[in-house]
């Protein structure tokens, strides 16, 4: 299948725009990618990298399910990053898409996307968690 002419400089133009775009994300993050969103998993041994990631993520969520409107300024949301062993320029990934947290003002927001994550994966990590 072949594209029309029109299609094809539209195509020319993304593909400078995703490498501009690459170009710049290396030059904001020094090379280094963010570590990736923590995906929905189910319980496993405690070594698991997957399980890892998923413990993390909710540790860091708890801190906004927990906060009065679920939500925090800025700074301790940076704070909860580090407690939960984010650096916390690393975190952008909860807040792309359909994320877990978005951006008002100061402050840090949990979305019911996040706020239904972290009900669904906390209960199996009472321990982890300090719930009951």
């Amino acid at each position: 299948m072949s594209i029309a002419a029109g299609q094809a400089e539209i195509v020319a133009v993304l593909d400078d725009m995703a490498e501009n775009l690459a170009q710049v994300r290396a030059l904001v993050t020094g090379g280094v990618e963010p570590p990736p969103t923590p995906t929905v998993t189910p319980t496993g041994q405690p070594s698991s990298k997957e399980i890892d990631w998923t413990l993390r993520g909710l540790k860091f969520l708890k801190v906004f399910y927990d906060a009065p409107g679920r939500s925090l300024h800025k700074s301790a949301a940076s704070q909860a990053a580090k407690s939960a062993g984010y650096d916390p320029r690393g975190t952008a990934g909860f807040y792309v898409g359909n994320g877990s947290l978005v951006k008002v003002g100061d402050y840090r927001v949990l979305t019911d996307v996040g706020a239904d994550w972290y009900e669904k994966n906390a209960s199996q990590y009472p321990d982890e968690l300090g719930d009951e």
